[in-house]
């Protein structure tokens, strides 16, 4: 029943009634709290309706029970982004790239979030040579090749790691 509820939301959601949508999901959370994508696109839900804190709560159960996909926690990464926190953006961004490297939109926000911050370290040029090597929009490879060099020339002047 729990599942056929969370379906029903989102044909609701699809067909933009999100009040109906959100009563679904509270139904179908009130059956079995164990179906992650309920818990995202609840939180997702309320994020619209500007209640960051319970999102974020949402977002991360969805997290805890979908342990393979980076799509919760990159979403938890720009709500902090949108509330001016990037240093626990780029955690959650950090934390979505362990569990899929290849996701391009974590990938754009760990780009960001490092600049923002002006961090300069391996691992984020590691990121930006693989987002280079995914990344097909002209603006974000142009981007990304401008980050490659800022955190390539930081690291050479700081000895190979650090913050400038």
């Amino acid at each position: 029943e729990a599942v056929r509820l969370a379906e029903e939301a989102g044909r609701a959601m699809d067909a933009g009634k999100k009040d109906q949508a959100v009563e679904l999901y509270g139904k179908s959370l009130e059956l079995s709290r164990e179906i992650a994508i309920v818990w995202h696109n609840l939180g997702m839900l309320v994020l619209e309706r500007g209640d960051r804190m319970q999102a974020v709560e949402m977002l991360k159960n969805a997290a805890d029970l979908d342990t393979e996909r980076p799509t919760a926690l990159y979403n938890i990464g720009l709500v902090y982004a949108d509330n001016a926190q990037p240093d626990r953006a780029l955690e959650y961004f950090r934390k979505a790239l362990s569990r899929d490297r290849l996701h391009l939109p974590s990938l754009r926000g760990a780009a960001k979030m490092g600049r923002r911050l002006m961090l300069a370290d391996e691992e984020l040029l590691e990121w930006t040579k693989t987002a280079l090597l995914l990344e097909k929009e002209p603006e974000w490879r142009l981007y990304f090749e401008e980050e490659k060099l800022r955190i390539d020339g930081a690291l050479q002047a700081l000895g190979r790691t650090g913050r400038f």
